[in-house]
């Protein structure tokens, strides 16, 4: 009786640490390159390039501070496509830092060292895999300067 017990409590125990709202399919944390799209409030695109984020998975012991999924560092290099008025400090290259929510949100800060002039983006990723991110940036001093819509989409890894 007591060896069925043990075994259904290990059983329920690897179920539920096997589970998170946020997963990649191949791999928990990893490397992965996004193909970025800025579009300005007409639906143009404004702004293309590249994002390359490092996942890395926040321990259970790190939640009291800190209860995302994953916190995020990286790089990105963004060209201007077409001429726009007040899209930030998002043409260039640059360091990115942020977090993904357990649910799939994610911030992510262009401009981790700078206190203003920022240009940030809030999303969420579709299914709670991270393919796809769909959100908005924002261009930001003191006070909120212009926005719109973004895409990222993971760049295939064949």
């Amino acid at each position: 009786m007591r060896a069925c017990l043990l075994a259904l409590v290990v059983g329920a125990m690897v179920i539920v640490a096997g589970c998170s709202s946020v997963v990649d399919d191949d791999v928990r944390v990893s490397t992965r390159t996004y193909a970025y799209t800025a579009y300005d409030s007409t639906g143009a695109a404004v702004v293309q390039g590249t994002m390359r984020v490092d996942f890395r998975e926040v321990e259970a012991t790190e939640c009291e501070r800190d209860c995302s999924a994953f916190r995020l560092a990286g790089r990105w290099s963004f060209e201007q496509t077409r001429d726009a008025e007040q899209i930030g400090t998002q043409v260039g290259e640059g360091p990115l830092r942020g977090s993904v929510q357990e649910n799939g949100e994610a911030y992510i800060n262009l401009n981790p060292e700078v206190e203003d002039n920022n240009v940030t983006l809030r999303g969420e990723f579709e299914d709670g895999h991270l393919r796809s991110l769909q959100g908005e940036w924002a261009y930001q001093s003191w006070t909120l300067i212009n926005s719109g819509p973004f895409e990222a989409e993971r760049e295939s890894t064949l």
